[in-house]
């Protein structure tokens, strides 16, 4: 039994050359425009569990921002354990 990291991945090149060309200034709008959020969670209700690597930032040990702690309580909705 091993794992397997699901990653972000891009539908057609046109939404790369989009990206490579910094056509958005805020990142909002191609997530929105793509519907990358919804295509992350499909990804998490796919998944056995959430794993949050949860380094130092500044002077905060295990650091979890507030992405890691949406993706952390989604998966608790769904009954998948989150690790860390």
């Amino acid at each position: 039994m091993g794992h397997k990291v699901i990653l972000p991945s891009l539908d057609t090149d046109d939404q790369l050359k989009e990206i490579v060309a910094n056509k958005y200034v805020d990142t909002h709008e191609i997530k929105i425009k793509y519907n990358y959020i919804r295509k992350h969670y499909s990804h998490i209700v796919e998944g056995d569990c959430v794993l949050i690597a949860n380094y130092d930032k500044n002077s905060t040990k295990n650091y979890v921002g507030g992405n890691s702690f949406l993706e952390m309580g989604y998966a608790y909705s769904l009954n998948k354990p989150s690790t860390y």
